[in-house]
């Protein structure tokens, strides 16, 4: 998965900073925040078998969904929890002044310039290559840390650590993350 963050901003640290105007969310049962605020979260091809999955995820993480995809599967898109839908065939979402915290392309039709005038200032953009998408949601740990690229824990809907697999096993930095990794591994 490759990343660009919108170009008015620079650049957001999604190891813990919420987006510019944006607020951490909270996490009383972790003793402190966690994880970036995303708020409005786009998902390009959120009818597919890795966008049913972002879907949920990002509800999960409380987000305000928009979801996009052909006509066919905005019905089913709805089913799972997305705010807002787009039939790509009718509508070109890069077009219609919304801006989102995140889009996340799993269809990658356009070029990235595309995107910018859709995300807030420091708003991120991730897409995959096309061929290369897959989201995997599991609890076997040796398994993510061995082929994941990028790995999300998150706790109670929370995500509270992220980054890359050798990082995060390497070097986490909630004592939560720290805990459960020396039970697991």
């Amino acid at each position: 998965m490759k990343e660009r963050t919108g170009t008015n901003a620079g650049r957001h640290d999604l190891r813990g900073s919420p987006p510019p105007g944006g607020r951490h969310r909270a996490a009383g049962h972790l003793g402190q925040g966690a994880g970036p605020a995303w708020q409005k979260v786009l998902i390009n091809g959120a009818g597919g078998g890795s966008g049913m999955y972002a879907v949920q995820l990002a509800k999960l993480g409380g987000a305000e969904v928009t979801g996009v995809d052909n006509p066919e599967k905005l019905e089913f898109i709805r089913s799972l929890g997305a705010d807002h839908v787009i039939d790509h065939t009718r509508a070109d979402f890069t077009r219609d002044g919304r801006r989102y915290d995140l889009i996340l392309d799993l269809a990658a039709h356009r070029s990235a310039l595309a995107y910018m005038g859709s995300l807030v200032p420091g708003g991120r953009h991730l897409y995959v290559e096309h061929g290369m998408t897959m989201i995997v949601v599991t609890h076997e740990m040796g398994f993510a840390r061995e082929v994941g690229t990028h790995l999300v824990l998150m706790d109670q809907g929370v995500v509270v650590e992220e980054g890359r697999p050798t990082e995060v096993f390497a070097n986490p930095r909630h004592d939560r993350t720290r805990a459960f990794l020396s039970r697991i591994l």
